[in-house]
């Protein structure tokens, strides 16, 4: 119930800092001691440590990052039409046969600019494995491969 209230919108507001991040996490964590309860556990021995086993819940910092890399994708295959956001995608053409960016990488002057909504989901596109295809999948085949892949603790 709460969930999609939290998420709304995540695309434009996600938080960097790890103080808001783990914040956001506090939600789920009570969430989970709450239903812990219900189901006969002491509110403090109830195991929030990795509720993704437990439940099947993700971290929400992990739901967002998915649909950081969904809303990329859509945009990039012309699913969202939007041209001022496509002209903020900067694709990256390799010079030499190694270098694995997709995406151009710039230098920020600021933390804001740093972590703006379309320079966030193109690092993060970068982040990913060569395996993840953004453009010859379609929306279901590369929804299960962001969702496959594993999203480091880091934020």
């Amino acid at each position: 119930m709460v969930r999609p209230i939290v998420e709304y919108a995540s695309v434009v507001w996600s938080p960097h800092q790890s103080i808001l991040i783990n914040d956001l996490e506090r939600i789920q964590t009570k969430f989970l001691r709450y239903l812990g309860v219900r189901t006969g556990f002491l509110y403090r021995e109830v195991h929030v440590d990795r509720p993704d086993e437990a439940l099947c819940l993700p971290p929400l910092a992990a739901r967002r990052k998915v649909q950081d890399l969904m809303f990329l994708y859509k945009v990039i295959n012309g699913l969202i039409d939007c041209p001022e956001l496509l002209e903020r995608v900067f694709f990256r053409l390799p010079s030499h046969a190694r270098e694995l960016f997709r995406f151009r990488r710039f230098h920020h002057v600021t933390n804001y600019e740093m972590n703006s909504a379309m320079v966030r989901m193109q690092r993060l596109g970068n982040s990913l494995s060569e395996e993840v295809d953004f453009f010859f999948v379609s929306e279901a085949t590369f929804r299960r491969s962001i969702k496959d892949f594993h999203f480091s603790g880091d934020h």
